[in-house]
């Protein structure tokens, strides 16, 4: 059973929607979906939810809904992945008359996705598809019914499947199956419609307005010729329109008569497949009608797939017809690829070239044969020498172009091929480079903080072919230039280097006639090896010749004397005794002991050193210096 999914408008998987009903319509019709869920459900879609088949091309982008009471169904419809593409317009470049692609399928599938911008709901298949392309889209086509042609004239068809991994609808180029060579070339049922009375006027409306509108009548006879003269009145008399809007007079009286003859082949046949076989848009499929046992074959032109709980089931319908109402065309209209066209009782189903011929023809034939019988010899002479001229002349051509063009060939980027007039068709591989602008538009003065658009990253191969091209932009910084940070200059800086000095001044004149700054927090005096100065953590200087400031040394005690110090040099201080205090120390020398009753230390009276010793008696000192 096929799982119907849904997400949100942001396209974020939601789940899988239990009890609905799918329908997607697409091809030369329809290129829509409706989705059908229970009104009591809780589950409602956003607008712009997409609604997908895993893996297949059955969904799309929910545009609308509707809630009926009557059924008690709300019904979302939408456009599928075919009617995205039918919904964008392929648009020449500036300047340019058409769009012209050639290149490999997938490759210039991709650059039209980029084009459009639907990059971010479809890809491309990355696997080379093996096929070329070459192709000049009509002027303002719309995408799809541009890339279905696109394809065709290469024997192709656009395949989609949507990748809930990759979240968007993958494009590819697949080759047209052509099923008359399949194991279901016989079992294929078909309704054939014969036309037997196609439209014989047709009514050929060109370039002008109203009353000065170039206006044309060409008509059919019952032979199916074409011609200015018509032969068809009343009942017999069927007539449709040619808008061919722009066209010249001289343009329209080639284009119309063609367009008559197209209406012409009787055998063009209307069949809706009821085969529920894997047909895809474009594929050609088989089939015999049971009533009168014609073989036909055609190309599917629409498919209606309809998936419910119980299943999927699918119908096929035939593109073309010749019953088909009015026409229309643009005279800024040309076709691209190969092209192919058809007389009358042929018709050419993708690749694949079908001749019918009718009983009536056939009877017609057989009496023109024997109405020519007796006058045949005559004429069978003049037409063998004719004919033996004709061949004589071909064989020479052939034989001149084969002298000049023995072979072509090409190597990538490039392919080359001939056809049987040995005309040579040369394309060149897409480049890979998404079609687009590259590099800034304009002088741009951007500000702090400002982006600014560079010119473009190209590689290019050993052919000087450009391989890819990548946009690149430069943000200049916003922030402000630290002692530990890369930025811009300040204003504040600016000004102080605005104020510096631009020419030789002589020492001491360097500073700025005024400044101002913070009081300065060192307490020392010093500053420290962490702001930048030689003191230690302390403020204090690790080494210095002399001190700033001479300091005063000063002897008290039984000798006097003083000096002063700033550390440059060693300094000897003359001391001078005083009184028995002198005369006291020079009786007792260092190591002298001294006896007293007091236990007051000498040194406070006659100066010197002393240390007290263990005594039974008076106290004892010992001088020590």
């Amino acid at each position: 059973m096929a799982d119907i999914c849904y997400t949100d408008s942001r396209r974020t998987d939601v789940g899988v929607l239990l009890g609905a009903s799918l329908n997607v319509e697409w091809g030369d019709s329809g290129n829509d979906f409706e989705l059908s869920v229970d009104i009591s459900s809780p589950v409602r879609l956003d607008d712009g939810a997409l609604v997908y088949v895993e893996g297949t091309e059955w969904g799309g982008v929910v545009d609308a809904r509707e809630a009926s009471a009557t059924d008690g169904l709300m019904r979302y419809t939408g456009r599928s992945w075919h009617g995205v593409l039918r919904d964008r317009i392929l648009c020449p470049d500036a300047g340019a008359d058409y769009l012209s692609v050639s290149g490999e399928a997938n490759s210039v599938l991709l650059s039209l996705v980029s084009r459009m911008g639907l990059g971010d709901v479809m890809t491309v298949s990355a696997v080379q598809s093996g096929i070329s392309v070459r192709h000049r889209f009509d002027r303002y086509t719309d995408a799809y019914s541009g890339i279905r042609a696109m394809l065709a004239a290469s024997g192709a068809r656009l395949g989609i499947s949507y990748d809930s991994r990759a979240g968007r609808a993958v494009l590819s180029a697949v080759k047209v199956a052509d099923w008359s060579d399949g194991p279901t070339s016989d079992t294929a049922d078909v309704d054939v419609k014969r036309v037997g009375r196609p439209y014989n006027h047709l009514i050929c409306l060109g370039s002008g307005e109203l009353r000065n509108r170039v206006v044309q009548h060409w008509y059919a006879d019952a032979e199916g010729r074409v011609s200015s003269k018509q032969s068809l009145f009343g009942i017999d008399e069927r007539a449709t329109v040619y808008d061919y809007t722009n066209a010249s007079a001289e343009q329209l009286s080639q284009d119309g008569p063609k367009k008559l003859a197209e209406y012409q082949t009787a055998d063009v046949l209307e069949a809706t497949l009821g085969f529920d076989g894997s047909y895809a848009v474009g594929d050609v499929v088989p089939g015999v009608d049971e009533d009168t046992g014609t073989e036909v074959s055609v190309t599917v032109g629409t498919v209606d797939v309809t998936v419910t709980a119980d299943g999927v089931t699918a119908t096929y319908r035939a593109g073309g017809t010749a019953a088909s109402g009015s026409s229309a065309s643009s005279a800024e209209s040309s076709g691209g690829g190969a092209s192919y066209a058809a007389g009358d009782g042929i018709s050419i189903v993708g690749r694949t070239i079908y001749a019918d011929v009718t009983q009536a023809k056939l009877d017609t034939v057989s009496a023109t044969a024997a109405k020519a019988s007796s006058e045949v010899t005559g004429v069978a002479t003049d037409l063998s020498r004719e004919a033996e001229a004709r061949r004589a002349a071909d064989e020479k051509i052939a034989s001149d172009v084969a002298s000049r063009v023995s072979s072509v060939r090409a190597s990538g980027p490039l392919t080359a091929q001939t056809d049987e007039s040995m005309a040579v068709v040369v394309a060149h591989d897409a480049s890979g480079v998404a079609a687009g602008s590259y590099g800034p538009a304009a002088d741009s003065e951007p500000s702090f903080g400002g982006k600014v658009t560079l010119g473009p990253r190209i590689s290019v191969d050993s052919r000087g072919h450009v391989t890819a091209a990548q946009g690149r932009s430069l943000t200049i910084p916003a922030a402000t230039a630290t002692e530990s940070a890369a930025g811009l200059m300040s204003a504040a800086d600016k000004r102080a280097l605005d104020a510096a000095p631009t020419a030789y001044q002589p020492a001491g004149d360097y500073a700025a006639a005024s400044h101002v700054h913070d009081a300065s927090d060192v307490e020392t005096g010093v500053l420290p090896v962490e702001r930048g100065g030689t003191g230690d953590a302390t403020g204090n200087a690790r080494s210095a010749s002399r001190l700033q400031r001479a300091r005063k040394v000063t002897l008290e005690g039984a000798v006097a004397g003083s000096a002063y110090f700033d550390g440059s040099s060693d300094v000897t201080i003359t001391c001078e005794g005083q009184g028995a205090a002198a005369g006291f120390l020079a009786a007792h020398p260092v190591g002298s002991v001294f006896e007293s009753t007091s236990a007051v230390s000498p040194a406070g009276s006659y100066g010197g050193t002393w240390r007290r010793v263990p005594s039974l008696g008076p106290f004892r000192w010992e001088r020590t210096a």
